[in-house]
């Protein structure tokens, strides 16, 4: 298994926490970006549309994530939208609510670990945790996704009689499109603009002053 199998298989285990450290590292390997995506969950009755802009300084060690998302319960015929927004620093995730500027900061020390890993270290775990997972990783190839050339990995993971195949679409080590099927969810999220050191205003990424953040414990 090469670093990029290991690198979805990471991706796909630890599922959408971020491998985040309290040093800055390189999560990605560009600098900069500014993009935008789209993405749907159907999940038994429940389907979920979220769009995204996301602003990314710092390799990933800084990041901002503009959120609005979409429920709609069929069996209750009811549609709900929320806003948020996620601010990334290093360890230090925050998210509030853009209306009300309430939201929570958490300090992910766990992700230390793995952001600390070599390529090696990080080849072992994914095998280790692929074995344990049942988790199956090929490579398909190259693939365009908002102008860019992606690298194509599917996971293919058999637990307890469920079957889920994960295809992703990676470009410098960031996920630029992901389909997931299962017979319990779908999910499918895609770039759709894509703009490589793009420049922006630094305040994006640092949490409004006057917000009111609680301080929680990570569960991780």
């Amino acid at each position: 298994m090469n670093f990029i199998k290991s690198t979805v298989l990471l991706i796909i285990l630890i599922a959408s926490v971020n491998i985040i450290a309290q040093d800055p590292i390189k999560r990605f390997d560009f600098k900069k970006a500014h993009l935008k995506m789209d993405g749907t969950t159907d999940a038994q009755g429940v389907k979920t549309t979220i769009s995204k802009e996301i602003f990314i300084d710092n390799y990933g060690n800084n990041m901002a994530s503009f959120e609005t998302e979409k429920r709609e319960i069929s069996m209750a015929n009811l549609v709900e939208e929320t806003k948020r927004v996620v601010i990334t620093e290093g360890n230090v995730v925050t998210t509030y609510d853009p209306e009300t500027m309430e939201g929570t900061s958490v300090t992910i020390d766990m992700m230390n670990t793995f952001a600390g890993m070599s390529d090696q270290q990080a080849q072992q775990f994914a095998e280790q945790m692929g074995e344990a997972t049942n988790t199956e990783v090929t490579e398909e190839g190259t693939g365009e996704v908002a102008g860019v050339m992606c690298n194509i990995i599917k996971a293919v993971t058999d637990m307890m009689g469920m079957q889920t195949i994960t295809t992703t679409w990676s470009y410098k080590k960031f996920n630029m499109k992901t389909l997931s099927e299962s017979d319990i969810v779908n999910v499918y999220e895609e770039v759709n603009m894509f703009k490589e050191g793009a420049d922006f205003d630094p305040s994006v990424l640092l949490v409004p002053t006057g917000a009111n953040i609680e301080v929680i414990e990570s569960p991780f």
